[in-house]
Order: C-alpha cells, then structure tokens, then sequence
C-alpha cells in the first residue's frame, strides 16, 4: 500500500500533525495497517488535570479516539476517509499526568462500517480507560484535502473551482406516513437501515449516500415542505457558502458540523429547499442533524 495521505503524510513529516494531536503530545509507536492495530504514545502534562488533580476525563477520551480511529484510517486508501459516529469510553481507575500509551485494534471492518477497541495505560501499564467506536468509511470523501487523523478534520484550500459540486451526499424526506415510508425502502427496496430514533429513519446506499425520512413528530426539518430536500457535496464549503450568501442566497438555520463536515440548508429562487455539505470550520456552536 502506498503510504501517502492525512495520516502518513504527518507521521512521515510531510505535514505538520493537527492542532488537536499536537495538543494531545500524539507520537505514533507502532502501527501495522494490514492487521488493523497500532500503539499511540501521548503526554499528559498539567494542563490536562481537574481540581483532584487527576486527568480531566474528556483527555482521556480524546487520547482513546486519536488511538481507534488511526488504527483504522492507517490502512485506507489515499483520500479515503473514516470519521466516527459512535464513540463509548469506560473510566476505569484515576490517571495522572505523564506519558500515556494508547492501543487501539480494528475489531471488524464492513464496506461503509468499521468497528474499533482500544485502552489507554499510564506509565505504569496499568489500564486507566477502554473504548469502542464505530466508524463510517467514506471512499475517497477527501480527495486532495487533508483533514486530521482522527475523527476531526480540519480544511485546507482546495485547487480549481470551489463551488463545484462534487456529487450527491445526502437526500432527506419528511412524510406524514412515515411507518409506510420506512417499509418501503427497508422491506420493499431493500436499503439497510443505519440508524433510527422517533420520527427519523436513517438509510446508507452503497455509495455512501444518507438518505433520512421525517415523520411528523420532527419538528427540526418541518422546512422540509418542496419536496425531497438534496445535500450536494462540495470541495469546500466555507468558500462556496461564502460566495452564495455574496449572491443574495438565503440559508435557513444555522450551520451544523461533525466530524470536520458542514451543512446548511438553503432555498433556491423558486423556493425549493436544498443543502450543502463539505468539508468545514466548525462555527462556535454546531448542532447536529
């Protein structure tokens, strides 16, 4: 495998490690992509502490992500991409300041889906924390661009035309038979189901697509009125944000971002609603969809 991309590009010194890594005192001891493990040395320092005097345990829960997700991205393709969308950590004993090694295997990876676990031990090997993630793998989502390592990305410009449109990323229904809807495309089309909660049924197509369906009780896309609503996918969302709002566009809510991508919705001038989603800066508050 050819060892270029975000992540060999900064352990090989190509690229300056991310601010968030670099924060963290990320240093990579051994990683094997083909077998979907590697070991991650941080530095607690006492910044990290809480009034106990102990690491705050949202670093630990950092330095656990910044181990799983790696052991995953290390053996992607170039431009391919794995941002997370579950991540579950268990505190398992006090931890202090220092050097901390973080262990992180890929457990079972899918076409869309990987699933990751991992530790973190102190400087005595003794486990302070274990995770588990899960992962969506994205082919070729960056293309050139760089994001972080992690599950975190951050944008730097992108070559040509930034308001191209790259492809469909997202396409999202609101229905008043949402039961009927979601049997449709479950049962009768066939579409996996990714991920469900009230009034909101979540599919993946092969390609990566999201496809969302809204029933009456969700009131957040009640603006979903013309139709179905497409998310078009763009190189660069600030830069394609900024020239539609130049242009006299009218976005609707507030930008919304995880994972290193930003969406917001939009109306074009016959009404209709669509979005926009692409790599992004993180405003100051970011719900999510």
């Amino acid at each position: 495998m050819e060892r270029t991309g975000p992540f060999w590009d900064a352990v090989e010194g190509r690229t300056p490690l991310p601010a968030a890594a670099a924060t963290l005192g990320w240093q990579l001891v051994s990683v094997n992509p083909e077998e979907g493990v590697i070991e991650v040395a941080f530095t607690a320092t006492e910044a990290f502490v809480n009034p106990a005097g102990f690491i705050q345990g949202g670093f630990l829960a950092a330095m656990l992500d910044d181990t799983l997700g790696p052991a995953l991205v290390a053996g992607l393709e170039p431009g391919d991409f794995a941002p997370t969308t579950d991540l579950h950590v268990q505190f398992l004993r006090p931890a202090r300041p220092g050097r901390m090694l973080g262990r992180g295997r890929v457990v079972r990876r899918g076409r869309d889906v990987g699933f990751l676990s991992g530790e973190l031990l102190d400087e005595e090997g003794v486990i302070v924390a274990v995770a588990t993630a899960t992962v969506q793998i994205r082919t070729q989502m960056l293309g050139k661009r760089h994001l972080d390592h992690g599950s975190a990305g951050t944008v730097v410009q992108r070559e040509g035309a930034a308001a191209a449109v790259e492809g469909v990323d997202f396409v999202g229904l609101r229905t008043d038979q949402f039961s009927e809807m979601v049997r449709l495309f479950r049962d009768v089309i066939g579409v996996p189901l990714a991920r469900e909660a009230a009034g909101l049924a979540g599919f993946r197509l092969d390609d990566g697509t999201v496809l969302e369906v809204y029933g009456p009780a969700d009131e957040f896309h009640s603006f979903f009125t013309t139709g179905p609503v497409v998310g078009l996918r763009v190189g660069d969302f600030d830069r394609v944000r900024e020239r539609m709002l130049a242009a006299g566009v009218e976005f609707i809510g507030v930008v919304q971002h995880v994972s290193g991508m930003s969406w917001q919705h939009f109306r074009c001038p016959d009404g209709t609603v669509l979005e926009i989603i692409g790599p992004g800066t993180p405003p100051p508050s970011a719900p999510h969809r």
